[in-house]
């Protein structure tokens, strides 16, 4: 009841109202030893908390799921993991969130989840990219291809991060069709079109004639 009235506060966009009440939700958790429950409100309290205070609470999910026997609540380990590993890198810290990636990918194999595997891979590529390790990141990202061609489908996510290694590793020529392809695939996606208006132009203008 506290978690789902907390989501109402949160998603109307008044997560003050919201912080309090998975505050409490934490609380009888942790005391119920409900763990499930326990890591939802600390995950809630990770997205409404102001950035500077997410961090903690994701850290305190992780290690609440961590040390659950309950195969429901490791579930979270994918998810938060993966949440951890995108609030590090928008601060920068490309390191901390190649291992949040990691763990993922670890977490989400375990659980045999072939289309979360491979969005895990990829943020683990992207990770790669950010901290300068372009070949290999580009290595994982023609690994993720293939298994995609193998499948019969299209990932402009993934077009995209093999152009953006080839650009770095000044092959324009080659990044160009891939530019192309992610072009072609995200400009449909109208939330994308409407968002990242000027990600979506840097991969037209690329597709035509990337620079390095």
């Amino acid at each position: 009841y506290l978690l789902e009235r907390g989501r109402v506060f949160n998603s109307a966009g008044t997560p003050t109202q919201a912080v309090p009440l998975f505050r409490e939700a934490w609380a009888v958790g942790t005391t119920s030893d409900l763990d499930y429950y326990a890591v939802d409100a600390a995950h809630m309290l990770a997205i409404a908390l102001p950035p500077a205070e997410q961090s903690p609470w994701a850290e305190k999910a992780i290690a609440r799921a961590n040390g659950s026997r309950d195969p429901r609540t490791r579930r979270w380990l994918g998810p938060l993991n993966n949440n951890l590993g995108w609030t590090h890198h928008a601060e920068g810290d490309f390191g901390a969130a190649l291992a949040c990636f990691e763990a993922a990918l670890q977490a989400y194999e375990t659980q045999g989840k072939v289309a979360e595997i491979r969005v895990a891979k990829w943020a683990v590529a992207r990770a790669m990219r950010s901290l300068g390790n372009f070949a290999e990141a580009l290595g994982k990202q023609q690994l993720l291809l293939a298994e995609l061609d193998t499948a019969g489908e299209e990932d402009g996510y993934v077009y995209e991060e093999i152009g953006e290694c080839l650009l770095a590793l000044t092959r324009p020529d080659e990044a160009a069709p891939f530019f192309a392809k992610a072009y072609a695939t995200l400009s449909k996606d109208n939330w994308l079109v409407e968002h990242e208006a000027k990600r979506i132009e840097r991969l037209r203008i690329l597709a035509t004639h990337a620079q390095p």
